[in-house]
This record gives C-alpha cells, structure tokens and sequence, in this order.
C-alpha cells in the first residue's frame, strides 16, 4: 500500500539544512558512478549546500520537501519564469530506496498544478545527458527532448544537459 504524500515548502533554516542532507545522500548514490565523486562533491558545495540553496530561494526558486508519512523521501524545486509564461523545474531527486513509489509522478503532478496556477503554458527543465532513468520517467510523463546545453560550472567541469519540455493548456484558453 503507497503511503500518501505531501510536500513541504522550504522556508526556514532547518528545512536548508534538511534539503541540503538529502541532496548530499542522493546527489552521492545517484551520481559518483555515472560524473565521478570528486565532480559530485564538487557539485554538492556550488548548487545544493546550505549556502547555495539559501541563495536560490532569495533568486526566486522555491524549494519543497517531499514527504511520505512522516519522512523526507525527496524534494524539488522551481522557478516561475512570468515572461515566458514557464515553470521551471530546476531539481527533482528522490531517495535510491524511494524510488518507483509513485512519489516523483506525485511531484510532477504538484508542479503541474502550480504551473496552472501561474497561467504557465509549459513546464522545461534540463537533466544529464547520461541519466537514462530520468529521461525516460519524463517522457513517460509527456516530456520531449527540445535541445542540449553545456554549462561551465566552474573548476574545469562542463556539464552536458539535455533541454526538456512539457506543454501545457495555453492559460487562455481556460473556460
């Protein structure tokens, strides 16, 4: 039986320190085989320590923990980008030992609604050209493939990412 989920939006220190843990745990079993652990932990200190998390939630990211009963099983987070009328899914990550739960679909389904809510007409988000898993529970989704992108994130590392979109009911059109 699937536990019900819900999802915390990140607003104090401790839900920062809480979403940084989670991306140290699942940013490592996820990653260090397919970018390296030295890239990974590289990775974890510039986008998703404390300090970084801080810094794109005063950029106008917001952040939700993802809950199941009374644990933190992932979390994700979003930008609204008004002048393109997008919803911008920057992160979604869930435990190794959570996954295939349903809870991702869940999320997906939440950020759905708060493109909805904000007269979004498509949700886009970018993720490593090498994490198969990911892409494929996108697609399945409704995400396609629009493009890729290279980004300097400083120290040497280039990472390639593919650009993914999902259309959603032009905001208009609403009855």
């Amino acid at each position: 039986m699937k536990s019900s989920v819900s999802f915390h939006k990140v607003t104090t220190a401790k839900d920062i320190a809480e979403t940084a843990r989670l991306a140290r745990i699942i940013w490592t079993e996820h990653f260090s085989d397919m970018i390296g652990k030295d890239i990974v932990q590289y990775l974890l200190e510039t986008l998703q320590s404390e300090k970084a998390i801080k810094l794109q939630i005063q950029d106008e990211y917001a952040y939700y923990l993802i809950q199941a009963e009374t644990n933190y099983v992932g979390y994700f987070a979003v930008q609204h980008q008004r002048q393109e009328q997008n919803m911008f899914l920057s992160k979604l990550y869930i435990l190794n030992s959570e996954r295939g739960k349903g809870y991702g679909k869940s999320a997906l389904s939440a950020i759905e609604k708060m493109a909805q809510n904000n007269n979004c007409c498509k949700i886009s988000l970018t993720v490593y050209y090498k994490n198969r898993n990911s892409i494929a529970a996108y697609e399945k989704m409704g995400f396609y493939k629009t493009g890729s992108i290279r980004r300097d994130v400083g120290n040497g590392i280039i990472i390639h990412d593919l650009t993914m979109e999902k259309i959603m009911t032009d905001p208009r059109e609403k009855k």
